[in-house]
Order: structure tokens, then C-alpha cells, then sequence
């Protein structure tokens, strides 16, 4: 994969999620249906690569996410066993 058809690849995809009317989507499909065309292996390793960065984000703000729940629990368990001697 090129680093030209990652950053077109980002580019497009960053559009996408920007994209306000259905009419703009479908030019971006469009862009994204020329671009697989042009170059079929490095769309789909830009495709993988961006699928498994979302991912990773994805786990990261779960992660996340789930030490917020333990950290109200933990703070509980201390107002628990500071204020009232219970365990």
C-alpha cells in the first residue's frame, strides 16, 4: 500500500463521516468505488489497516469506559470502609 492511497483513503473516509446530505455520500461512494478500481490491493490494505484502527480505538474506549465503572465502585468501597467500618 502506498502511503498516496492511505492518505486518500483517509481522506475520503474523514468526508464520509463529515458528509451532511445523502447526495454527498453518494459522491463519496462514488470516490471510493474509483479509488478501488485504480488500485484494488492497496484500497483493501488501507481498508484493513483503517477497519483495525477503528478497532483499537474502539477497545481503548471500552477499556475506558469499563475503569470508569470500577473507579465509582472503588470510591464507593472507600465512603463504605472510611465513613461506616464496613467492607
Amino acid at each position: 500500500m502506498t502511503t498516496e492511497m492511505k492518505e486518500k483513503f483517509g481522506r475520503l473516509k474523514e468526508m464520509e463521516l463529515n458528509a451532511r446530505t445523502d447526495k454527498d455520500r453518494s459522491k463519496i461512494q462514488k470516490e471510493f468505488d474509483r479509488l478501488a478500481a485504480e488500485d484494488p490491493d492497496g484500497f483493501e490494505d488501507a481498508f484493513i489497516e483503517s477497519a483495525q484502527s477503528t478497532l483499537y480505538r474502539a477497545k481503548k474506549l471500552k477499556v475506558k469506559d469499563q475503569m470508569s465503572e470500577i473507579s465509582e465502585i472503588v470510591s464507593m468501597s472507600y465512603i463504605a470502609k472510611t465513613y461506616f467500618n464496613k467492607t
